[in-house]
């Protein structure tokens, strides 16, 4: 799997991504746990009563620049090598037509708007009642999404445009590591508030029910991971949309998914 994981990750940006998000969800509480556990939770479940808190709106409008700036260096990317595919012979095959699955691609699209809505719905409403804006944190749900809606319509019509200048290898490596802080750091904030309302209802190894009760909170963690997850990937979607030229680079991106959720979720059930 190391062969394909690595031949995968030259292609795909997102797969460099997953293996981030993978160490991150090992360290995370190290870094930003302190500040997004329990805010998040009780902003939310408050009705963003919870008072003024710049450092947690300040990490929160950080990602969401941060995601902003790394999609643009990895749609730059793609338009390079849309202008150029003669440049990138391990990428552009099959003539460069891409590989869909049947209709099942519709519900795949529906999913990702319904998660991105969701997420950017949550962390608008926390950033805005960090600000400590009460009721009115209602209108950071409208501001965020707005900013999904600009930024995805944006780089979506700019992909038709042509690139000369190829982008240097660095602006690969900022892209990932800007789409990785955003993306974990609104994937805590969800995640936290969850575990703080479930973790005495869910099995998990503070609170052991037994396996069969286990197996079933794993289910539900892996959905509500789902929800969490997917939207902070939707620029790297639209990448292996892009380049995804078979059946078989469809299964493996299907099980790099799987297992980045396994082992991403472990941690969170200590």
């Amino acid at each position: 799997m190391t062969f394909t994981i690595r031949s995968l990750a030259d292609k795909y940006n997102g797969i460099v991504y997953d293996i981030l998000f993978i160490f991150y969800s090992w360290i995370y509480g190290l870094f930003f746990r302190r500040i997004i556990a329990g805010e998040s939770a009780s902003r939310f479940f408050e009705r963003g009563d919870a008072g003024l808190n710049m450092k947690l709106f300040i990490l929160l409008t950080a990602a969401a620049f941060s995601e902003i700036i790394g999609a643009f260096f990895i749609v730059k990317r793609i338009r390079h090598i849309r202008t150029y595919p003669g440049q990138y012979p391990g990428i552009v095959k099959n003539g460069g037509s891409p590989y869909h699955e049947g209709d099942s691609i519709i519900f795949f699209y529906f999913w990702i708007g319904v998660c991105r809505i969701t997420l950017s719905s949550y962390i608008g409403y926390i950033a805005f009642s960090a600000l400590g804006l009460g009721r009115l944190s209602m209108l950071g749900c409208v501001a965020f999404i707005a900013k999904d809606i600009i930024m995805i319509r944006v780089y979506n019509k700019s992909l038709d445009l042509p690139l000369e200048a190829k982008p240097r290898r660095a602006t690969r490596y900022a892209a990932n590591l800007f789409m990785a802080f955003s993306g974990m750091v609104f994937a805590s904030a969800g995640f936290d508030a969850f575990m703080s309302r479930s973790c005495n209802v869910l099995c998990n190894f503070h609170h052991w029910t037994g396996m069969g009760n286990f197996i079933l909170s794993l289910i539900l963690n892996l959905l509500f991971f789902s929800i969490l997850y997917i939207p902070t990937r939707t620029v790297y979607y639209i990448e292996e949309l892009e380049f995804t030229d078979s059946m078989d680079d469809a299964r493996r991106l299907r099980k790099m998914f799987f297992f980045t959720a396994f082992l991403s979720i472990i941690p969170w059930l200590f």
